[in-house]
């Protein structure tokens, strides 16, 4: 694995920008951070606010995985960047009530 210090991270958050445009109406908002994981391994965390509107206990599964597949396929953060990605969603209400900066 890549070191995240040898990340090309304007590289890196352009590939995210683009990708994030064609994610659909259900995202709101793509977020990311560079880091090690539980183990120590260079990782690649989102952050994913979902529209409300779009979570369905019955469809949910489906959405955060297309959208988890597509940031994947167009990062490819393993062979491209020696990053483990890491996949996190949070309703737009959810975030309105905790204000974590993180996510924004």
């Amino acid at each position: 694995m890549v070191p995240t210090g040898y990340v090309n991270q304007a590289q890196l958050g352009e590939i995210i920008a683009q990708a994030a445009q064609h994610l659909g109406p259900e995202v709101v908002h793509v977020a990311y951070s560079l880091g090690p994981d539980s183990t120590g391994e260079p990782s690649l965390f989102f952050r994913i606010l979902l529209a409300d509107v779009y979570i369905r206990e019955e469809t949910i599964a489906d959405l955060t995985g297309r959208i988890s597949a597509a940031l994947f396929d167009a990062t490819r953060p393993i062979e491209n960047w020696g990053l483990r990605p890491y996949f996190n969603f949070r309703s737009k209400s959810e975030q309105d009530r905790r204000r974590d900066p993180d996510w924004v």
